[in-house]
């Protein structure tokens, strides 16, 4: 990067958006604050100076990026990842006192001979109420895991 910290923060937006393809080789998202593009260009032109992460913090960005792709919800890092069964599983849940089967299909789920979008819309036709659908036929855990687990 050839600008400065100090000349960044006189740059205008469409300045700023010209200086992140630069550093970043694409453009940024078109929704990025001006402050957003300060922050992250602030951050690479330092990182170009002091060498950027150590190695444990890059170990640990990878380790999150990889549990993205696999499903995580990093918002809340302590709940298990979110499987999607393949076609043909049967999920069976009981609710107030009546068993409920579950066909999943390629595209949707099968469950009282129709078939609906998700897992969701199922559970709220159940139960009355919203739910998380994969939640709801044990899909997905919000026990917290083992620490070793996140890694």
């Amino acid at each position: 990067m050839t600008v400065s910290l100090s000349i960044l923060k006189s740059l205008e937006i469409v300045e700023l958006r010209e200086q992140w393809a630069v550093a970043f080789g694409a453009p940024p998202a078109a929704r990025l604050s001006r402050a957003a593009l300060l922050l992250a260009l602030g951050w690479q032109a330092q990182a170009k100076i002091e060498g950027g992460f150590n190695r444990a913090t890059r170990e640990q960005l990878s380790r999150l990026a990889n549990q993205l792709k696999a499903g995580w919800d990093l918002r809340n890092p302590t709940t298990s990842p979110r499987p999607n069964p393949s076609a043909g599983t049967s999920l069976i849940r009981e609710w107030h006192g009546t068993v409920h089967q579950v066909l999943v299909l390629e595209k949707g789920y099968r469950w009282n001979d129709r078939i609906w979008p998700s897992l969701s819309a199922i559970a709220i036709d159940i139960t009355g109420t919203r739910w998380n659908g994969p939640a709801f036929f044990g899909l997905r855990s919000n026990k917290p895991l083992k620490q070793d687990s996140c890694k």
